[in-house]
């Protein structure tokens, strides 16, 4: 950042004066800032920080991804079993109709 009226980096914060550089601070991107050089204060846009290199998303082998499928798929079968098996054993108590297996023609 330079000043505007002498052109020098030498800069530092300055604090608002009254309320309305503190509202124009807090709704906006401008601080105030006074020049040790010339002595002259000016808002300025505060410098933009620097953002940080993204890093690649991680790749997945085809194998792993394959072996996190069948998991998946096991935990999903084995919840399903224990609901059923949990509602054949509790349909006696909360006289639930008991699924009946079907008859071959």
């Amino acid at each position: 950042m330079k000043c505007r009226t002498c052109g020098s980096e030498n800069l530092h914060r300055s604090r608002p004066r009254d309320q309305w550089e503190r509202f124009v601070s807090m709704l906006t991107t401008y601080r105030y800032f006074r020049c040790h050089d010339c002595n002259g204060r000016m808002p300025l846009r505060k410098p933009a920080a620097p953002k940080a290199p993204k890093a690649p998303a991680p790749r997945v082998s085809p194998k792993r991804r394959m072996r996190m499928l069948v998991k998946y798929a096991k935990i999903a079968v084995a919840v399903l079993a224990l609901l059923v098996g949990l509602y054949v054993v509790a349909s006696p108590y909360f006289d639930l109709p008991r699924p009946t297996p079907r008859q071959h023609r």
